[in-house]
């Protein structure tokens, strides 16, 4: 039985109609090809994992009082289950005194044999006829564009933790936190899109975490996907985030971090 291969052009259609309709205030179309694995990167630092995560958020959603005045998308396939779709969508209020311009990038990818959407970025503008441009462009550097991209694509499924928050439980993607901070009785877990405190303690913590993740202080353990740098004595995450490295265990935590993260020397 002959491989089944990614078509860019059936990804491009169906990416517009996905398009076309949620701004007509129906997100189902877009939410049947949403996974475990899909991530969407919006205005505002929105950056949500994971298809249940994505529907939640939006699942309010009704509309717009915009139409669509310009579409305009390109097709390229990556690999033979991969195919990348950006383009460009003008849509308007129906006086067009109002202007949104959104580009976008997105990725699908065959995943047992069915497409879906794995990366969604989705930087906008607004343009007011009596105003100056308002940007509303997510600013991301390079690491943090090079991570989520290389993440979706090619890791594997990771599954979720069960983290107990007060009353409720939580069901959190590894690959969402940052980072694990240790506050007494409480562990704190720092997300790319939230904070969450819970009443679960540091150890317990510890014990369900991926082996991604190191104990870089006695009260930090980091996700080495989100490393930028180390320098004496901290490491740098993404944004600018900067975790305590002891003195005294600095070099050692730099030789585990070089072996984690493969880097040659």
């Amino acid at each position: 039985m002959a491989k089944k291969i990614i078509d860019p052009d059936e990804a491009q259609k169906t990416m517009e109609n996905i398009y076309r309709k949620f701004y007509d205030g129906e997100p189902e179309l877009w939410f049947s090809y949403l996974c475990s694995r899909s991530v969407y990167i919006g205005g505002g630092e929105t950056i949500l994992f994971g298809g249940d995560i994505i529907k939640g958020h939006f699942s309010v959603f009704t509309g717009t009082n915009c139409k669509v005045l310009n579409y305009e998308s390109y097709a390229i396939r990556l690999s033979d289950d991969t195919a990348q779709i950006y383009g460009k969508i003008k849509a308007g209020t129906s006086k067009y005194e109002d202007i949104v311009v959104t580009t976008f990038t997105c990725i699908w990818q065959l995943i047992k044999g069915e497409m879906k959407l794995v990366y969604q970025h989705m930087p906008h503008e607004y343009l007011q006829s009596n105003n100056p441009v308002n940007s509303k462009t997510m600013t991301l550097d390079v690491h943090t564009r090079q991570f989520v991209q290389s993440l979706m694509v090619y890791s594997q499924h990771k599954d979720r933790i069960v983290v107990k928050c007060g009353y409720q439980t939580m069901y959190v993607d590894p690959n969402s936190i940052l980072y694990v901070e240790s506050q007494r009785k409480k562990t704190k877990l720092v997300c790319v899109d939230r904070e969450i405190s819970c009443n679960m303690t540091f150890k317990e913590m510890l014990a369900m975490l991926p082996k991604e993740f190191y104990q870089i202080h006695r009260c930090y353990v980091v996700n080495t996907r989100y490393i930028t740098a180390i320098r004496r004595f901290e490491a740098e995450l993404i944004a600018n985030i900067k975790i305590p490295v002891p003195a005294l265990t600095y070099m050692q935590v730099k030789e585990d971090l070089s072996k984690m993260l493969k880097i040659k020397k």
